[in-house]
């Protein structure tokens, strides 16, 4: 039985997004409550999931991607990871308050990463096909 992903294509899901999340968090220096930084902090686990889910789903197999349900409900094990990454990283002593009302909002951002990944991957399928038939 094969795995589902690659060992790499994971990594690529889990490293890539947070690598962005970092650089946009360093972009913008955090100084004080009214200041982008704080934006970005806070926008993280919601930017970040809706990432991960996005390469997760475009990297994943075309017969798996066809099905909705693997679009919208594959990404959410992503979602809740880095909701709760990012959420301990943000504040590890409210984290239960956080927990709560970001994690379901995270979940949803990974559906929707899902959902465009696997637009973009079956559009990609769509195209390959019409190329190839013209060489035929």
């Amino acid at each position: 039985m094969k795995p589902i992903l690659r060992t790499t294509q994971v990594l690529i899901c889990i490293v890539v997004p947070l690598l962005i999340g970092w650089i946009m968090r360093c972009a913008v220096d955090w100084e004080g409550p009214d200041t982008p930084g704080v934006i970005f902090t806070v926008a993280a686990p919601f930017y970040v999931s809706f990432l991960a889910a996005l390469i997760l789903l475009y990297v994943a197999p075309v017969e798996k991607v066809r099905r909705i349900r693997y679009r919208l409900f594959r990404p959410w094990p992503l979602g809740i990871f880095f909701g709760i990454v990012l959420i301990c990283i943000d504040s590890p002593v409210h984290f239960a308050a956080y927990a709560a009302a970001a994690l379901p909002l995270s979940m949803a951002a990974a559906s929707m990463g899902g959902l465009t990944g696997g637009y973009f991957r079956l559009k990609e399928k769509k195209v390959q096909d019409v190329v190839q038939k013209r060489h035929l």
